[in-house]
C-alpha cells in the first residue's frame, strides 16, 4: 500500500469525523466538501498540517485547504503544473512544473517555495513518486514522436534521465510511474494511446536502478496501481481491466475484472481492494478474485482520487462533478451498502401475451458524461426490476456487464443512468426475465475545441521578427498548446505552454522565407485533439549597386546616375541566396510622358546571392531609364519567399 495513501485517508477522516449521515439508499455517506479549483493535475493531504494540496493545471498554481474546502494559501507561477508528492516527513511538496520543465519543492507548513529543479531542455515533467529521499518522474520532449521515459532528481539537487538498456522503447507521453520503498513501476497513462506499447519494473534499491521486467502488448497501460503491503504483488487497472502481477514473476499479468475499464485503486490494510470505475465503487477480496460489495458516488473520482481510510470500511474519493461545461470538484466518502431487500422474482411471474418494452436512448454522449435512458413497458408487473447491460463493441471478447436494475414505476415507465468507460460504442441492453429484451447504442465522443492561429497571410520583411500567437477555447483539463513551425526542409516545435487565462501563448520566430506555424492542441478527456495552420510569407533582401556612372544629380526630385554615352551601366544586384534561384531584372524607358517596358529578363544568381547585369548599347544623351530587380515567386525558380521588388535606379545618358 502506497505511504502517500494512508496519509491521505487517516488525515481526511481525523479531520471530518462528524460527517457521516445515513443516506436513503443505505449507504453510509459524507456530504461532499467543496474544493477551490477549475481543474486537478494532482492531490496531496498533508496530516501533519491539517492541509489539502491540490495542483491547478488550467490556472497554474497549487492551492492548499482545509477540510472544509477554505483557501488557505496560493501559490501560483506554476505552469502547467500537475503530479505532486510528499516527503516521507511530510515537510516537503513536490511539484511536477510541466510549464516550466521543472520540479519544485515547497514547505508544506506555509507552501513557500523553496527551490525550483529544472529539468533539462525539453524536459516536461507530469508524474511523480517517492522512494526515500529521491523523487521519480515521468517525461516527455513536447513532441509529436515517442519521447516518454522518466528520471530522479536525488536530495542533492542531482538530476539523471534514465538511460535505455537494449530493448527498452519510448513512450508516446510522460508515463505512469508508481512505486513502494525497493519497486519502480513504469507505464504509458492510455490517454489517447492505440499502439503497442509496454511495462517495465526497475529495482530502485541501490543507487542506480537496475532493470527487472518488461511486459509488452497491445493497448498496455496503466491509469492506477497499488502495491501490496508485502512487496510481492502489485495491482494495477487500464484498458485491459484490472490485473494482478506477482513481482517474483511479472513478466506476465493476470487479468481478474474484464467487464468494466477501472480507472482508480487502492488497496486496505487488511488487503481488500477498492476499483473506480465511472462513477461506481467495487471492492473485492485480497486476491482480486471475488466481488465483496459495490456501491455508487454522487460524482466520477479524478485520476489516482479513491484512497481507504486504514483501519475501516470507509472509502474516500476526490470527484468531479459536471452540468454543462462547469466543473465541480469535492470530497465524498462510502461504506459498504447494507443488504437490499428481495426483489420479486421474475421467473416467477407469467409474461403475458403482448407484453413490451420501449427504450429511448441518446445517439451520442460526450466522454466523461453520463447518459440518461427512459422507457415504457406494456404489460409487466409494476414494481419488478429489469435488468440493464452494457457491451463495448470495440471489445467483442468481453462478456458485457451488467450495469444497474430499474424498477418499474406505477405507469410501467422506467429511467437509468449511465456513465460509460471510455471512447467507443456501447450496446445496452435492457431485459425481463431473461426472454424479454430491448436494445440501443450509444455512441461516447470528444468536443471539437476552438483553436486559431493569427498571421495567416501577412506577408513579413526578410529577417523580422514575427509573433503568432494560438488561442484555445474551452476544454476539460489539458490547457497546453504546441506550437510548430515549417520552413519545408524541417518542422519542429516552437513552443509548448499553458495558455494564460484568456487561453492564449505566444512564439515569436526570425523569418527568412515562406513557412507554416501550426498550432497543436493534443486533448483531454471530454475534447478531442486538434490543430490549425497559419501560413505566413517572407519577402527577400534585395539590394542594387550601380557602377559606371560618372556622377550622380538629381533631375527634379528624382536622383539618377550619369554615364557617358559610351559608357554602359552595370548593376549589381544581392538578393537572399536559394539554390536555383534567378533574379528577375526589368529596365523601362521614359517616353511621351510615362514610363514604358524596355527589356526584362532572368539572370541567375551565384551561390553568395549576386548577380551583375550589363546595359549594353548606345542612346541618345538626355534619355531617361531605370533599372530594378525582383524576386518572382515560382518565376525565379523556386517557391521559398514571397514576390518581392527592389526599388528603382534611375539613370540617363550625356555627351
Amino acid at each position: 500500500m502506497r505511504s502517500s495513501r494512508a496519509v491521505l485517508a487517516a488525515t481526511v477522516l481525523a479531520g471530518s469525523t462528524t460527517l457521516a449521515v445515513q443516506l436513503s439508499t443505505g449507504v453510509a455517506s459524507a456530504a461532499p466538501i467543496s474544493l477551490p479549483v477549475t481543474s486537478v493535475g494532482g492531490v496531496v493531504v498533508d496530516g501533519a498540517h491539517q492541509r489539502l494540496f491540490l495542483s491547478d493545471p488550467a490556472t497554474g498554481e497549487i492551492i492548499a485547504t482545509d477540510y472544509s474546502g477554505a483557501v488557505l494559501d496560493r501559490e501560483p507561477g506554476l505552469p502547467g503544473v500537475r503530479g505532486l508528492a510528499l516527503s516521507r516527513d511530510s515537510n516537503i511538496l513536490y511539484a511536477a512544473v510541466d510549464g516550466a520543465g521543472a520540479i519544485a519543492t515547497f514547505a508544506t507548513e506555509t507552501l513557500t517555495e523553496i527551490t525550483r529543479y529544472p529539468l533539462g531542455a525539453d524536459v516536461f515533467p507530469g508524474k511523480v513518486a517517492v522512494t526515500g529521499d529521491r523523487i521519480w518522474f515521468g517525461y516527455d520532449r513536447g513532441t509529436t514522436e515517442a519521447t516518454g521515459n522518466f528520471g530522479s532528481l536525488d536530495a542533492d539537487g542531482t538530476v539523471r534521465l534514465h538511460e535505455r538498456s537494449s530493448g527498452e522503447q519510448l513512450y508516446p507521453g510522460a508515463p505512469n510511474l508508481f512505486a513502494d520503498d525497493t519497486t519502480l513501476l513504469v507505464a504509458p497513462d492510455g490517454v489517447g494511446y492505440g499502439m503497442d506499447d509496454h511495462i517495465r519494473t526497475f529495482d530502485v534499491s541501490g543507487a542506480v536502478e537496475k532493470p527487472l521486467t518488461m511486459e509488452y502488448g497491445n493497448r498496455l497501460d496503466v491509469r492506477d496501481a497499488d502495491f501490496t503491503a508485502d512487496g510481492t504483488r502489485v495491482f494495477r487497472v487500464g484498458w485491459l481491466g484490472f490485473c494482478r502481477v506477482d513481482l517474483n514473476d511479472a513478466t506476465t499479468s493476470t487479468r481478474l475484472w474484464d467487464r468494466s475499464t477501472p480507472d482508480q485503486i487502492d488497496i486496505a490494510a487488511d488487503g481488500s481492494i477498492a476499483l473506480g470505475s465511472g462513477n461506481g465503487v467495487y471492492v473485492r477480496s485480497p486476491d482480486g478474485e471475488t466481488e465483496q460489495w459495490s456501491a455508487s458516488l454522487a460524482a466520477t473520482p479524478v485520476p489516482d482520487g479513491l484512497h481507504w481510510q486504514p483501519g475501516t470500511e470507509r472509502l474516500l474519493a476526490v470527484t468531479e462533478s459536471r452540468s454543462g461545461f462547469d466543473v465541480s470538484y469535492a470530497l465524498e466518502s462510502v461504506v459498504e451498502p447494507p443488504p437490499a431487500p428481495p426483489s420479486p422474482t421474475p421467473s416467477t411471474v407469467t409474461i403475458p401475451a403482448g407484453a413490451e418494452i420501449t427504450l429511448s436512448a441518446p445517439a451520442t454522449v460526450v466522454n466523461g458524461r453520463k447518459a440518461t435512458f427512459s422507457g415504457t413497458t406494456t404489460g409487466l408487473p409494476i414494481g419488478h426490476t429489469l435488468t440493464v447491460t452494457r457491451a463495448d463493441e470495440n471489445r467483442p471478447g468481453l462478456e458485457p456487464e451488467t450495469i444497474g436494475r430499474p424498477a418499474l414505476n406505477s405507469d410501467g415507465s422506467f429511467t437509468f443512468t449511465d456513465l460509460p468507460p471510455g471512447l467507443s460504442t456501447y450496446l445496452y441492453r435492457v431485459s425481463y426475465a431473461g426472454n424479454m429484451e430491448q436494445t440501443a447504442k450509444v455512441k461516447v465522443t470528444q468536443f471539437t475545441p476552438a483553436l486559431s492561429l493569427d498571421k495567416h497571410g501577412s506577408v513579413q520583411k526578410y529577417e523580422a521578427t514575427v509573433t503568432v500567437t494560438a488561442t484555445l477555447g474551452k476544454t476539460y483539463a489539458n490547457r497546453a498548446v504546441e506550437i510548430w513551425v515549417d520552413d519545408v526542409t524541417s518542422f519542429y516545435l516552437l513552443k509548448r505552454a499553458t495558455v494564460n487565462s484568456a487561453g492564449k501563448v505566444s512564439a515569436s520566430y526570425k523569418i527568412q522565407k515562406n513557412v507554416t506555424f501550426t498550432a497543436k492542441f493534443t486533448g483531454d478527456q471530454e475534447y478531442a485533439a486538434r490543430s490549425v495552420t497559419s501560413r505566413v510569407y517572407a519577402k527577400v533582401s534585395v539590394v542594387n549597386g550601380v557602377k559606371g556612372h560618372y556622377k550622380t544629380k538629381k533631375i527634379g526630385k528624382t536622383k539618377y546616375y550619369h554615364f557617358r554615352k559610351t559608357a554602359d551601366p552595370y548593376f549589381n544586384v544581392t538578393m537572399t541566396r536559394h539554390p536555383g534561384r534567378h533574379q528577375y531584372s526589368v529596365i523601362q524607358r521614359y517616353r511621351s510622358g510615362k514610363w514604358t517596358a524596355f527589356a526584362d529578363d532572368y539572370f541567375p544568381l551565384d551561390r553568395y546571392g549576386k548577380s551583375t547585369v550589363r546595359f549594353a548599347g548606345t542612346y541618345p544623351a538626355g534619355s531617361k531609364w531605370r533599372f530594378r530587380t525582383a524576386y518572382i515567386y515560382s518565376g525565379s525558380g523556386d517557391e521559398a519567399n514571397y514576390t518581392t521588388y527592389g526599388a528603382w535606379n534611375y539613370f540617363t545618358y550625356t555627351k
